[in-house]
């Protein structure tokens, strides 16, 4: 016969599963530290003046800024994916979970039963009875029952235990599931805002290469009356430059989240809705004054005057061509762009046909601009004589080149 100081120890065991206790010490889940890997992108493009810069510079820049965008899809496309595998392993875990518990909770319900039972009706009392009242050949029989029920109790007892062990397990897994599904989920809106920073740098850097093409385009249309082949050679190599720029509208600070662009068109950019015609620009006319045939802003009359004279005693005959009245852009605009606000002020100027820059892209509507002839000859080339004696005294009278216009000569530089 079962010994009672048994049966009361499963009684106890069995109360205290049925009270929350857990069995063996549980194991504190050691959190793994975050070694966010970010990748340093830094400033994607190099420290270049868009304007002074050549083609060839430009163009290297432009490479480079399609090979990031490029990469950073690569990353955002593996961060995607690596956070999808995780998400789906949380949902197993969290099935495992809800299975675990499930099993533990019909164990709990059994265990609860035959908890009562032993405490109404202990085994050892029953077993008692049982013998005294059977038949002789019974007693045989209510005494295996007996051990049978108890045995039974064990069994159960021990599948709860595992059960809640399981439980525990399957709760730690899910936990380290849920850790690392937030983990590659922050990778994944990590690599979308670096990309989103990328673009952001890239319309940055196309916003100071379209003002580049305007000034380029300018300069073609001032020269087309004095050197045709020039204005075409500049107009060529902007066309290609045009199909560089990024096509849609400029990035938002919310990151993206379609397929991430991989760089700039092979087409020029479609203009989106343009912007109200409300405006009223005011242009102020600039006072100008001739100046050995050149006419230029009169606040820079004298030293220009200085110059010329400079030159000639050191046998360079300058001659140029200076101010260009703005509203003759305007009107350039006008018939070649449309009459609206929008289409005379802010519409690219390859939108038009043909091409007219915007007015106000160039210091020579000011006045204080030159594009220099020396000796008879446009200065196309940095080693004519004409732009080495520039380069050694214009400084002195306040007027700097433009490193890819050895023609261009300004009063900043651009």
């Amino acid at each position: 016969m079962p010994h009672p100081t048994r049966l009361l120890t499963v009684a106890v065991l069995t109360v205290a599963l049925l009270t929350g206790g857990t069995v063996g010490a549980q194991q504190s889940g050691s959190e793994s530290e975050r070694n966010a890997v970010r990748d340093q992108l830094g400033s994607v493009t190099a420290d270049l003046d868009v304007l002074a810069a050549t083609d060839a510079e430009i163009r290297a820049e432009l490479d480079r800024i399609d090979a990031a965008l490029a990469d950073q899809a690569t990353k955002i496309a593996d961060a995607r994916t690596a956070a999808e595998t995780a998400k789906a392993s949380e949902a197993a875990a969290d099935a495992a979970v809800a299975t675990a518990t499930a099993e533990v909770d019909a164990l709990t319900v059994r265990a609860r039963e035959l908890a009562v039972q032993l405490y109404t009706r202990p085994a050892d009392q029953e077993t008692i009875l049982a013998v005294i009242r059977a038949t002789p050949g019974d007693a045989a029989k209510r005494l295996a029952l007996a051990r049978f029920r108890v045995e039974d109790a064990n069994v159960l007892l021990a599948e709860l235990i595992a059960r809640k062990v399981d439980l525990e397990t399957a709760r730690r897994s899910a936990a380290d599931a849920r850790l690392a599904a937030e983990q590659a989920a922050a990778a994944e809106q990590e690599r979308l805002d670096e990309l989103q920073a990328l673009r952001v740098e890239q319309f940055a850097f196309a916003e100071d290469l379209a003002n580049r093409i305007e000034h380029k385009l300018f300069e073609a249309e001032f020269l087309r009356g004095r050197d045709a082949e020039l204005a075409a050679r500049i107009e060529a190599e902007q066309r290609d430059l045009i199909g560089r720029l990024p096509q849609g509208p400029p990035p938002t600070t919310a990151p993206p989240t379609t397929a991430p662009p991989t760089g700039g068109g092979s087409t020029p950019p479609q203009t989106t809705a343009p912007p109200s015609s409300s405006r009223n620009p005011v242009v102020t006319p600039v006072e100008t004054t001739w100046v050995g045939g050149i006419e230029v802003a009169t606040s820079i009359a004298g030293q220009v005057q200085a110059m010329l004279s400079a030159a000639a005693a050191d046998g360079i005959g300058l001659w140029g061509y200076g101010y260009r009245d703005i509203y003759v852009q305007i009107e350039l605009r006008r018939a070649h762009c449309g009459t609206s606000d929008y289409e005379i002020w802010d519409m690219p100027s390859w939108q038009c046909t043909p091409w007219v820059a915007r007015p106000g892209t160039s210091m020579h509507e000011f006045g204080l601009a030159i594009d220099f002839v020396a000796n008879g000859d446009l200065i196309r080339s940095q080693s004519s004589p004409g732009f080495v004696w520039l380069s050694n005294n214009a400084a002195r009278f306040g007027l700097y080149n433009l490193p890819s216009e050895p023609w261009h000569w300004s009063t900043n530089g651009r």
